[in-house]
């Protein structure tokens, strides 16, 4: 493989997908693999088939697993089974695992062989690898669940927009995870934006300061923003109680305008 050679992205997948907080894109951490520390640089991802890059990666089986670089060149591919045990389930295909290990510092990384077409598996620092994917993730279907998850969410979320929105908005910016909350950006021809965001359960105080610094952040960008619909399955009273406060406000010389709808548990999605 051509070491310039970087896989597209479709999606960032948060590998605790409990928490909040989201990786959304590569994150980087101190780690002693057995000989002192290195920057051990990570994401775990979906790929996308793309023209440049489809001779090495496709979203399919064989991509699946896990890419090991070396201070970015490229060493080994190395499949699921390897740490886990698992094979490659179908709903696993493109599921990538990017680690790039970086140091100047030789004997703190693990070994390769010879020709430098792989790692050397007897070195103990590869083994210390496996250890901190399976502490990091105990099992990888936990992956395949978040996009599962997240698909479901995405359409739910298009199953509440009328069809006759779509005649005046375009997709702006695709549905992502916000905390939470799931987020999709439209615009019309006057580059006016309308968000929805999604909650599955009841809403909470907490949701509407999210919206509103998400209002606050791309309207600094000089975004001209028309209307937020927050749909839940049900809204508390303490969500609705901040929303009123909040359209009370101005941005500038531009009011807030939040609009809380119930999720419509008779749209099914196909």
């Amino acid at each position: 493989m051509v070491n310039s050679i970087f896989p597209m992205i479709d999606k960032y997948i948060d590998e605790n997908e409990y928490k909040d907080d989201q990786l959304t894109g590569k994150q980087s951490i101190i780690y002693d693999l057995g000989n002192g520390e290195i920057k051990l640089e990570y994401y775990f991802a979906w790929i996308k088939d793309h023209p440049d890059t489809q001779l090495y990666y496709k979203k399919n089986m064989e991509s699946s697993g896990i890419e090991l670089r070396i201070n970015g060149r490229y060493i080994e591919h190395m499949q699921f089974k390897e740490v886990w045990g698992n094979k490659v389930h179908p709903k696993q295909n493109g599921l990538l695992i990017w680690i790039n290990l970086v140091s100047t510092i030789k004997n703190r990384l693990p070994s390769t062989r010879t020709t430098k077409s792989g790692l050397n598996k007897s070195d103990p620092k590869v083994s210390e690898i496996k250890k901190w994917l399976k502490d990091k993730v105990s099992n990888i279907s936990q992956l395949e669940y978040t996009l599962l998850k997240e698909e479901k969410l995405i359409c739910l979320l298009k199953s509440q927009i009328d069809d006759e929105f779509y005649k005046e908005y375009k997709v702006y910016e695709s549905a992502k995870k916000y905390g939470r909350l799931l987020v999709e950006s439209y615009k019309n021809n006057e580059q006016e934006m309308v968000m929805y965001f999604l909650c599955e359960d009841e809403s909470k105080r907490n949701d509407l300061y999210k919206i509103e610094d998400y209002w606050d952040e791309l309207y600094s960008e000089g975004h001209s923003i028309k209307k937020v619909y927050f749909i839940a399955k049900k809204h508390s009273k303490d969500a609705t109680k901040r929303a009123k406060l909040i359209n009370l406000k101005k941005v500038k010389n531009d009011s807030y305008n939040i609009d809380l709808m119930i999720l419509d548990e008779t749209k099914l999605c196909d």
